[in-house]
């Protein structure tokens, strides 16, 4: 009978399951730091971004309107 021989960077279901936990936590941890930030800039953000178009003084406003 032929004996596998198993491969050194195979991984076992438990340490694919250690992959994704610790995915897991960044992509949390990452979400939670950059809904903070959009948090504290929300002025920033919406008077800027969101409703920027609607100033003239906006580049695109002459141009749109």
């Amino acid at each position: 009978m032929a004996e596998s021989v198993q491969d050194p960077n195979e991984m076992s279901f438990l340490d694919h399951l250690e992959e994704l936990r610790w995915h897991l936590i960044r992509s949390t941890f990452a979400i939670v730091i950059v809904g903070l930030v959009a948090f504290l800039m929300k002025d920033f953000i919406f008077d800027t971004i969101i409703f920027g178009p609607k100033k003239p003084d906006f580049p695109t406003y002459a141009m749109f309107c």
